[in-house]
């Protein structure tokens, strides 16, 4: 168990009572219960405060000294050295009557070995309700008497209470009592004056007691007794008491200080005060000696005849109407970068009548390599006010916490100065790169630990968000200050907007909503562009280096019209013509006219280009007409005559005599064609060559007569053919000249 957290505050809040001086600084407390001083506890601490409140470990380790009712202590300075011993009882307040009880114990009559140790569940108070925890009719054993304590949620154990069995009150028959009966040690019983309960059962008659306005504490009693009574059957309790020394210090007031020098105990000196606490007391009344091992010792006495322990303090501890000041009396330095240092300017007043010598600047301490001052030795400080300035450096070396003392002895009284501070590490460095959408942070001049306000570590961090970011090292647990910095990535734009204008053979995108430059996927940088190629083109701007994220536009130029192909099937052949266009044609015979001959059949097509953009195709059948063979001719040459007959045609026949018949008959020799048409289609000529067989040579006679001349024929058996024309045998002429004949 421990002792929760109240053994310092009397010890120290006194020794702020007698103003202990500000410079002296406690290192180390040693304490002890009872006499068991080969078992005392020495605690580093560090104090420099006018108050400390610590925890102090339990020490009983048997039942011999599970009892002891003081505790001891006494603290190093440090200077190294010890105070005098400070007392004071381990329990200042014993009351079982309060809502925090969670454990009793008790045995009976003088059997404390056997005790027993009951946990309480329910919030039972009150010693008279002890009969409500234990069953007397269940006991093996003859026993007259109980003795029980109780320990609350702070692990002290109250006082302890006993009580006759026969006295021990049930719960049923503590409510039956009426009234409270209590007196004084310095009264007779005859004297004891009384409360009225007023039906209150749950009163707790200490209480009752120590807080009744009507009771006059003046009369120095130390101990008051109290007892339960019936005032109709008599009943009564058995007799309790009370050390008032455990009263509240609301109820005290000091009546009466006694001081003495070191042990000169018999020749300590009386002052009497009339105050109430807090307790403050001018040492500089008690006349003390001025030699500064001197130990003054004090105690006091209450208005109810109690003794306070005894305290006692070094009078170079004490601060005893100073001829100098000095100010401030601390300063604290406050963190200051390892490398760097921190001026504090001090001043020195001189209050006495007579002027002053400094005769020594002293720092000591742990950390006195530390600090330094300007401070100059055998310098005089005028009386009444004169003062003396000096300035003291705080220039850390090494991180932490730092204090040391500066002493300053003149040649009437010694002034002290504590000093602190910390060194701590310096803040990183930070290079910040504004970038688009981002900013980049870099740290620099660091060698510990990073620890960036994002929770990152790394040297570098990559954040998207303007604001404030900071960063701190760390080394060896120690945290520098942060470095703080402002980041304003700059902004990427928006994408900038595209409209597009789809129209026959191309498209023109349109961007809008930009202020910066433009970049299209085509590599143009223009607010519109024009293309004839379908498909998905992008656009971005770039504003102060940023490049936005991209705009789109759906090109989807609209295709010229399909031609329109008229075909003329023709013998042989067949012509294709386009029309319904405006564009540039392209036939699938690679000819670009707007009309083609083919003489295959089969099919064709043709489309338009416009703008670069081609339409579907016109598709057409060619059929051209068939071209039939050419007859076949036969020749059957006469005499006189040749006779030709054409075979093998199905169609028209057609000679170049102009007859249409099979066969024809000719007179005259010569080459002579035929053709044959089908369907309108006419073949290729077929040709024979004629030759008649020639008659026998005519024999003609000529009778010249007068005025004309008479030609006969003979020798002949065709018909004549005379080159007038006539066929007779014979002709008559009258112009002279060549005639002939022929058969």
């Amino acid at each position: 168990m421990k002792i929760q957290k109240y053994m310092l505050w009397c010890i120290i809040a006194w020794l702020a009572s007698i103003q202990l001086l500000q410079a002296q600084q406690i290192t180390q407390i040693e304490y002890w219960i009872g006499d068991d001083y080969g078992n005392a506890v020495i605690e580093n601490i560090n104090v420099s405060a006018d108050s400390i409140t610590i925890d102090i470990p339990y020490l009983f380790n048997s039942n011999d000294n599970e009892f002891g009712d003081l505790i001891y202590c006494r603290f190093k300075d440090d200077q190294g050295k010890w105070s005098t011993v400070y007392s004071q009882p381990m329990v200042m307040k014993n009351n079982e009557n309060v809502s925090t009880v969670k454990l009793v114990e008790y045995w009976y009559d003088d059997d404390f070995a056997n005790r027993v140790l009951m946990p309480l569940t329910d919030n039972i108070v009150g010693g008279a309700l002890i009969g409500q925890l234990i069953d007397i009719d269940a006991l093996s054993f003859p026993a007259e008497k109980i003795s029980y304590r109780f320990k609350g949620v702070g692990n002290q154990w109250s006082e302890i209470t006993t009580m006759l069995l026969k006295n021990l009150p049930t719960e049923a028959q503590y409510l039956r009592f009426d009234k409270i009966e209590y007196w004084f040690d310095n009264e007779d019983f005859d004297q004891r004056k009384t409360i009225a309960l007023n039906n209150q059962p749950d009163a707790n008659p200490i209480d009752m007691i120590l807080y009744n306005d009507d009771i006059d504490w003046n009369d120095g009693a130390a101990i008051v007794y109290y007892r339960l009574v019936n005032e109709a059957t008599h009943e009564e309790t058995m007799v309790h008491s009370y050390n008032t020394h455990a009263i509240p210090d609301d109820n005290n007031s000091i009546t009466k200080v006694e001081y003495w020098y070191n042990n000169d105990f018999n020749n300590r000196q009386t002052k009497m005060v009339t105050m109430f606490e807090p307790l403050y007391i001018d040492i500089e009344e008690f006349t003390p000696q001025l030699n500064t091992d001197t130990i003054l010792n004090i105690r006091y006495l209450d208005n109810l005849g109690n003794w306070s322990v005894i305290l006692s303090n070094h009078i170079r501890d004490l601060e005893i109407n100073p001829v100098t000041a000095v100010d401030p009396e601390v300063y604290d330095f406050g963190d200051v970068i390892i490398t760097e240092t921190l001026q504090q300017q001090f001043t020195l007043t001189n209050n006495g009548t007579t002027t002053i010598t400094i005769t020594d600047f002293i720092l000591n301490g742990t950390n006195s390599m530390e600090f330094s001052h300007d401070g100059v030795n055998n310098t005089e400080v005028a009386p009444n006010g004169g003062t003396y300035q000096f300035m003291v450096t705080f220039a850390p070396t090494t991180l932490g916490d730092k204090t040391t003392n500066l002493i300053i002895e003149n040649d009437t009284i010694t002034n002290a100065i504590v000093l602190s501070g910390k060194g701590v590490l310096p803040p990183p460095t930070v290079v910040v790169d504004n970038q688009c959408g981002q900013s980049v942070l870099t740290a620099n001049d660091y060698i510990g630990d990073l620890t960036w306000s994002t929770g990152e570590g790394t040297a570098s961090i990559t954040v998207n968000m303007a604001g404030t970011y900071s960063v701190t090292q760390t080394v060896n647990g120690i945290t520098s200050s942060p470095a703080i910095v402002m980041v304003s990535p700059k902004e990427i734009p928006d994408a900038p907007m595209v409209t597009v204008d789809n129209q026959i053979g191309k498209s023109v995108l349109t961007a809008s909503n930009y202020s910066g430059t433009l970049s299209w996927s085509t590599g143009e940088s223009t607010a519109s562009i024009t293309v004839t190629q379908a498909g998905i083109y992008t656009i971005t701007q770039t504003v102060d280096g940023c490049v936005s994220p991209e705009g789109s536009g759906l090109a989807e130029p609209a295709s010229p019209p399909v031609p329109v192909i008229m075909v003329s099937n023709e013998c042989g052949q067949s012509v294709l013509t386009a029309s319904n266009y405006s564009g540039t044609l392209s036939w699938s015979t690679g000819e670009s006219t707007t009309s083609i001959t083919v003489n295959m059949a089969g099919t064709y097509s043709v489309t338009q280009t416009i703008n670069g953009v081609t339409s579907s195709p016109a598709i057409a059948i060619a059929s051209p007409k068939e071209i039939p063979d050419a007859p076949m001719v036969t020749v059957d040459n006469q005499i006189g005559q040749s006779i030709l007959t054409a075979s093998n045609y199905s169609g028209t026949l057609s000679w170049n005599t102009g007859e249409s018949t099979a066969s024809i008959t000719v007179m005259v020799a010569g080459t002579y064609s035929v053709t044959q048409t089908v369907d309108g289609c006419t073949s290729v000529e077929a040709s024979a060559v004629a030759a008649p067989n020639t008659p026998g040579l005519i024999q003609v006679t000529v009778d010249d007569l007068c005025g004309y001349s008479v030609l006969t024929a003979s020798n002949y058996s065709g018909t004549l053919s005379w080159s007038t024309g006539e066929s007779t045998a014979s002709i008559t002429v009258n112009i002279s000249g060549t005639y002939s004949v022929t058969q």
